[in-house]
């Protein structure tokens, strides 16, 4: 059971990293690589680190995310 959920949050987070590669729009590309970071986020809660997957969500979309839109934007 743990190895499907792992595969299966794997598989959600490589499909987002592909289409933040190949977007055309920085938006859209920026929007691809939160949910990436997410579904990074529940590969980690998968392996039993929920710490690691706070921190994740945190840091990384919380933060990085919101900064480069914000960034973005203002240009």
């Amino acid at each position: 059971m743990d190895d499907v959920l792992f595969g299966a949050a794997a598989a959600c987070a490589l499909v987002p990293a592909l289409l933040t590669v190949r977007a055309t729009n920085l938006i859209h590309a920026a929007l691809w690589l939160g949910a990436s970071l997410l579904a990074t986020a529940a590969v980690y809660a998968a392996l039993g680190s929920s710490f690691i997957a706070a921190v994740q969500v945190l840091v990384y979309v919380g933060g990085v995310i919101t900064l480069m839109l914000f960034g973005v934007m203002m240009t």
